[in-house]
């Protein structure tokens, strides 16, 4: 017996989007969510640390503010309690120096003659030639490539905006974008940049992309990335990122939605090729559709009865590939960081990083499931965004070593015994290594450390099944696994083999990062 409209297992971002939307529309929509909280991987707990509002796991909003379900249910949010902080830094580098106190740093600016002037203080000319550039991609290319990656890239819809985008830019600039589009990080920073400090600018975020620096399409990422950062920043909501959360949570609940934690499903039931609805908690709840917000691992090898999976998919479902860990230690201090330049504590991310080879040896030490010597570090300094998240003159970082091994065998730097994966005893000592490394550029900084907490990449997966091994992206993000390959090659974006199964979440096209689009698009394609 038909109990809902619309089922959506999980309740991520893409699952509480799909969920507004679909609300709006008049659908009766319930979302089961295994875990005690609803949100997925936007958790603000005042319960780690007491006195502060502690992000534990995403925490910026660019991609959303950017992308089509904000755009579409601004004001609806807005009316729910939904407020964005900002800074005019939302990033920066430091690279130690060979003794303390000889660290440098590198800031970028929403203010871009700030940025070009920045640039230029290090390295004369690369600050103009990144205005340059900028400028080209955003003027030629920007357009086609953003709305490819927040649109529906199924049959026609991807044929009518290739069509469009190839007669706007004409033949040659259509070309040079296929190219540029395949080129890596490095050699496009290679190729145009004489700075070391300029690449250790922009080199780090291609972590924030689920890529290495040596990955095919990491150049164009990183123009993408930089172009959204100009325009709106690193937005951040006030109060704590489970606002948004809470915004679409009463949107749906207004609308008639009903949202339950605790509710582990099961199963989704199919029968004659159609989805029938789902068991949760071992109860069986009928549904027209169903909208699952998992990696494919989970649905086709868990959720949905093997018999009934075609080989084909089966096969594909066992080639999709899981990228690196992520190593993560929320950090509060006494006092905000003694960093070596006052600048950076504006900043919302700062990278430390030994630069663009060191970060392709820590990618290459986490493939070889080996712990990095020196990992490229990203600092999340969420009070410079949000001052209300702590007590005045105290601060909270959020640090991130995003090239780790899903499961460590060894030790890059031969320090650590690692005799069963991320125990309690490799988890503290590796925390202790990357702390050394901030003491290294900011000196005194250990003994500023009031309380921390550890998550490895095996505490990760545990509190979200589509963390896979730690991978916070769910799944790699290499061209064979993106766009319209994301997730499978043979199958279009979030269709299944079954009528009314829709497959959403970071594990399907447009990728991951926190905008929702995945979930907006499927719900706009519901009626």
């Amino acid at each position: 017996m038909k109990a809902f409209d619309v089922i959506i297992v999980g309740s991520g971002i893409n699952s509480l989007t799909a969920g507004a939307i679909l609300s709006k529309q008049g659908k009766k929509v319930a979302i089961f969510e295994r875990n005690h909280w609803l949100g997925g991987n936007i958790l603000t707990d005042e319960t780690v640390f007491p006195g502060f509002r502690t992000d534990v796991l995403s925490a910026y909003h660019t991609l959303f503010v950017t992308g089509p379900a904000y755009q579409e249910c601004k004001d609806d949010l807005t009316a729910h309690g939904l407020r964005y902080r900002n800074t005019p830094v939302p990033t920066a580098s430091i690279v130690p120096g060979r003794a303390a106190g000889d660290a440098r740093s590198i800031l970028f600016y929403t203010d871009r003659q700030r940025t070009i002037e920045e640039i230029n203080r290090h390295t004369p000319g690369d600050g103009d030639l990144f205005g340059t550039l900028l400028d080209e991609f955003q003027e030629l290319y920007a357009d086609l490539v953003i709305n490819t990656l927040t649109s529906d890239v199924r049959g026609w819809d991807a044929v009518k905006l290739g069509t469009k985008g190839m007669f706007s830019l004409g033949p040659s600039n259509s070309l040079e974008l296929l190219g540029m589009a395949m080129r890596s990080a490095r050699i496009w920073l290679d190729m145009n940049f004489k700075g070391e400090m300029t690449k250790a600018l922009l080199a780090p975020w291609v972590l924030h992309l689920g890529q290495s620096p040596d990955d095919a399409t990491s150049s164009l990422m990183i123009q993408v990335v930089f172009s959204l950062l100009e325009k709106v920043g690193l937005p951040m909501p006030e109060g704590g990122g489970s606002r948004m959360a809470e915004a679409w949570i009463k949107i749906i609940r207004d609308h008639g939605g009903v949202l339950f934690t605790r509710a582990q499903v099961d199963s989704i039931t199919v029968e004659n090729d159609k989805v029938t609805g789902v068991l949760v908690n071992g109860e069986r709840v009928g549904a027209d559709y169903v909208l699952a917000n998992v990696t494919p691992t989970q649905l086709y090898g868990q959720l949905i009865h093997k018999d009934l999976v075609p080989a084909a998919i089966s096969r594909e479902t066992r080639e999709y590939r899981y990228g690196r860990g992520d190593f993560v230690i929320h950090l509060t201090l006494d006092a905000p960081p003694h960093w070596p330049d006052d600048r950076l504590l504006e900043a919302g991310v700062i990278h430390i990083t030994d630069g663009l080879d060191g970060l392709s040896q820590s990618c290459v030490d986490a493939s070889r499931q080996v712990l990095p010597h020196w990992p490229t570090l990203t600092l999340g300094q969420h009070m410079a965004v949000d001052p209300s998240r702590g007590p005045q003159g105290t601060w909270i970082l959020s640090v991130q070593a995003q090239t780790v091994p899903n499961v460590p065998v060894g030790d890059a730097a031969g320090q650590i015994t690692i005799t069963n994966g991320w125990t309690d005893d490799v988890n503290e000592a590796y925390a202790d290594r990357i702390i050394d490394q901030i003491e290294a550029v900011a000196p005194g900084f250990r003994r500023q450390i009031t309380d921390r907490l550890i998550m490895s990449p095996t505490r990760l997966n545990e509190l979200n099944p589509n963390m896979v091994g730690g991978d916070i992206y769910s799944g790699a993000c290499t061209i064979d696994q993106f766009l319209i390959w994301r997730p499978f090659k043979r199958m279009m974006p979030h269709e299944t083999p079954f009528a009314n199964l829709f497959h959403i979440g970071a594990s399907t096209h447009p990728g991951p990062g926190l905008a929702g689009t995945s979930g907006y698009l499927v719900a706009k394609g519901i009626h």
